[in-house]
């Protein structure tokens, strides 16, 4: 999702020249809108974060038509202040999609146009016009996007008052108030997650203490038995490997009654001061080399169990330090932010620039009509 800030007048290129000029924030565009909605072509989703006192009635009409006709999945948030055209913006997403935090204001007025002193009657009754025109777009969208009285919404806008997201959700401007969420109380549903993470975490350990034993204990003796278990003799090895000079006990001669993963049964093994002094095999063993293959077979089968286990233990040991961090990822949305300022790029003087802001305005000052909270 790119989040984009609005956070400056509503304005189109020429008219928000002047703005510039006196050290402001880059006017919110048509233009601005369609650059970054161009430079994230493949993003689907796009939310408006609102703290703006309005602008032209003319661009934001342009904005909102474009927004409408986008394809984007939008969303808007008053953040704190949604004032005269602003209140457009929020419009643009579905009912559903439209937020405000609590403390949010709005202020919903009549159109107002920029009049000079030199207008004739003729220029006047036509400033009402497009004054009528704009005012009954702006109703249009009002009760189409709130569901809301059509009559009751041009008397709001009369009484020209700063509204409440209380207001504005019983209106339908918006559809959800949000929630604080800093220092929660602990629910009955995050206790149970709790108790939850807690048994798992147990489980887990025990898991791991028993697969830790099977890996990393060690015998003390290893002991080869004949018949009805009886122990012949053991060696202090964990496995059932003999070898010449190997610690064995006790003395004497031993002949073995089952195969070991080396040696055939009837082998005779002698034990002589604690050690053993010599293995022989019998002379007719005629499937020792299919026993030693099978033998072969079963340790590799033995070290491949192994290895599996020991990853099993790094990934759950993996798991259980997830579980039990505090961490939590950033949102992952982008944040586009108007900027606040824009360098002159041009050579121009105080002077030039001052007297082509002053063309500019006047000739703004003959088309334009503004919808924008008086300061």
């Amino acid at each position: 999702m790119i989040e984009i800030d609005i956070k400056s007048d509503i304005a189109n290129k020429d008219e928000s020249i002047w703005m510039e000029w006196l050290g402001l924030s880059e006017a919110f565009s048509l233009d601005l809108v369609k650059r970054i909605f161009d430079e994230n072509n493949n993003e689907k989703d796009f939310k408006f974060n609102i703290h703006c006192r309005g602008g032209s009635v003319s661009e934001g009409l342009a904005i909102y038509d474009y927004l409408r006709t986008s394809g984007k999945n939008l969303y808007t948030n008053i953040e704190g202040s949604c004032h005269s055209m602003a209140v457009i913006m929020l419009l643009a997403a579905p009912k559903e999609n439209r937020t405000a935090n609590p403390n949010a204001r709005s202020v919903i007025h009549q159109v107002r146009a920029g009049v000079c002193d030199w207008a004739t009657a003729d220029d006047l009754r036509a400033i009402a016009d497009d004054v009528e025109k704009d005012q009954k777009a702006i109703l249009d969208i009002y009760a189409d996007r709130t569901g809301y009285d059509r009559e009751k919404l041009e008397a709001i806008m009369k009484e020209e008052k700063e509204r409440t997201t209380s207001e504005l959700l019983e209106w339908g401007f918006i559809d959800k108030i949000n929630s604080y969420n800093t220092n929660k109380v602990i629910t009955k549903t995050n206790k149970n997650m709790g108790n939850l993470k807690k048994e798992l975490k147990d489980k887990i350990n025990s898991f791991l203490g028993g697969v830790d034993k099977i890996l990393n204990s060690v015998k003390v003796n290893f002991d080869f038995k004949g018949e009805g278990d009886a122990i012949l003799f053991s060696t202090e090895k964990e496995d059932d490997t003999l070898a010449v000079g190997d610690n064995a006990s006790p003395d004497g001669t031993f002949t073995l009654t089952e195969a070991t993963s080396e040696y055939p049964e009837g082998t005779v093994v002698v034990v002589t001061d604690g050690k053993i002094e010599s293995i022989t095999e019998p002379e007719s063993s005629e499937n020792s080399a299919e026993l030693e293959a099978e033998n072969a077979d079963l340790r590799a089968e033995n070290a491949e169990l192994r290895e599996n286990l020991t990853q099993s233990v790094n990934l759950i040991t993996e798991l259980k330090s997830q579980i039990e961090s505090s961490y939590v990822p950033k949102n992952r949305s982008n944040r586009v932010v108007v900027p606040s300022k824009k360098n002159n790029s041009n050579n121009q003087t105080a002077e030039e620039t001052k007297d082509e802001v002053r063309q500019r305005r006047e000739a703004f000052r003959n088309k334009g009509v503004l919808a924008g909270r008086e300061n």
